[in-house]
This record gives structure tokens, sequence and C-alpha cells, in this order.
């Protein structure tokens, strides 16, 4: 039987009025649940001018992975007239311009880059702008720059990981984004709940199935209501055929969409 990877959009408790943070939904959106992102981003009330530039950003992006580009341009727009000297809405403009102007792209890039030099966020989300659009040369610097900002930060290794998949997945680029999802669960102290989502991920997809099942276990001990472990959980219980698990997890929740979901998501 081909092993389809299904996630739900809702599932348990999982209530969006207790996600009204910018952190949940950033959450959503690394775990490639978009629908679920935007939900959590329309909640969102009494935010500052910087938390809406971020909230814009997010949006912008989903909208750009959908191919709607206008209404993502409009989001990046709309982040810079928010927070001018927040890098994010420069970020999401230069990501969207390279897809058709690769120089303007990397002069807002690098704009943006100046709005956080030492920034190891900022730094890591420009290298992530050129690796949606294919120009992985020159993310390359920008991860170097990451690190000696902060090689701490998680969020370079969750890049690098996905680097590494690209443009084949095998056996071989699986191992070495393993490697690089587990340097970013070991810098952030066991603490980064996408790190142990990818690495279930990962080795689910290599059928270690026994290391997939404790990477979802800790995420769950870190968050009971982290969402994307639980549809983990669930192509876990797929894969191994476990079926009779897999509808009774499916029925003690409120399922209010399946969808296909991919182990990350490569676009502009």
């Amino acid at each position: 039987m081909k092993k389809k990877i299904i996630s739900l959009v809702a599932f348990l408790s999982f209530s969006l009025a207790l996600l009204a943070s910018n952190d949940k939904g950033i959450e959503l959106y690394k775990a490639g649940m978009f629908d679920a992102a935007l939900d959590v981003f329309a909640q969102q009330t009494n935010q500052t001018s910087e938390e809406q530039a971020i909230t814009a950003y997010y949006k912008g992006l989903i909208y750009a992975s959908e191919q709607n580009l206008e209404a993502a341009g409009a989001e990046f727009q709309k982040a810079i007239d928010l927070a001018p000297k927040l890098a994010y809405g420069y970020i999401g403009k230069g990501r969207l311009a390279l897809k058709n102007d690769v120089k303007a792209g990397e002069t807002v890039l690098k704009q943006a880059e100046g709005l956080g030099k030492k920034n190891a966020d900022v730094l890591v989300k420009v290298a992530e702008a050129y690796f949606a659009n294919n120009m992985t040369t020159k993310a390359l610097p920008l991860i170097a720059k990451a690190k000696a900002a902060d090689k701490k930060n998680a969020d370079i290794y969750l890049l690098e990981g996905d680097m590494a998949l690209v443009p084949t997945m095998s056996s071989e680029t699986i191992g070495k984004a393993i490697n690089r999802y587990e340097d970013a669960e070991f810098f952030s102290d066991n603490t980064n709940k996408i790190a142990l989502l990818k690495l279930a991920q990962m080795y689910r997809m290599t059928g270690i199935y026994n290391i997939a099942l404790e990477k979802v276990n800790q995420a769950i001990a870190l968050d009971k209501d982290f969402l994307p472990i639980y549809v983990e959980l669930a192509n876990i219980q797929y894969a191994q055929s476990k079926f009779t698990e897999w509808v009774a997890m499916y029925e003690k929740g409120v399922v209010r969409k399946l969808c296909f979901c991919f182990v990350f998501r490569q676009t502009i």
C-alpha cells in the first residue's frame, strides 16, 4: 500500500484562543502547517507595530508559497511600513524580487542585512531568502556570518538541514540533514520543538521508528499542545501499518481539514 503522509490542522484540545502569539504561529509555519499558522495570526490582537510587522512577514511567506505574489508583496510592504527599522519586511520583499530581478532582490536583501549585521536571526532569514530561490552559494556566506554572530542559534542548523536535502533526498542526504537537525537540538539544550519534529520525520522516513517516537515524546514533554508533533505521531503509526491506533487518534479529535504535509517546503 502506498504510504500517505497526512496531517491535521486541528487535533485534540487544540485551541486558537490559547495561541494568540507570534511564537505559535511561527512554529506552525516552520512545521509547514500554513493554514493553521494563518488561523493563529488572524487571532492576534493588541500587538506592537514590530509584532504586527513580524506577523505580516510570515503571512507574506505563506502567500508566496501559494504563488499569491500580489498578496505576499502587500504583506511585506505592510511590514516595512509598520516597522521601517526592522529587517523582516525588506527580507520578504527581497526574497520575492529575486524571482524576476536578481539585482533588485540583492539590493533589498543587502538593506535588510544592514539592519541586522550582527543579528543571527536576520542573517539566517536572508540566507533562507537566497536558498528559497535556488541561490545556495549566496546563502552560505550568510550562514557563516550568522554562526559568528550567535553559533547557538538553532535556526542556523535547521536551515543547513533543509539545504542538505536539496536537490535530491537520499539516505546520504537524509543522514547529513539529521546531523544538522541534531545540532539544532543540541544548541537549544534539547528545547527546540521544530528540530525534534524534523528529526522524527527523518527517522520515520528511514524506517527507524523507535528513535522517531523518542523525538515525538521529547517534543510532547516540552509542549503537550504542539500540534505538528501529533501529526507526525500519526504519520509514524501509518508508516508502521498501525491503522487501529492511527484511526483511534483521529477519532479523538475534531478534524477540520486533512492535507498532505511534506517534511519541508522550499519556495519563495
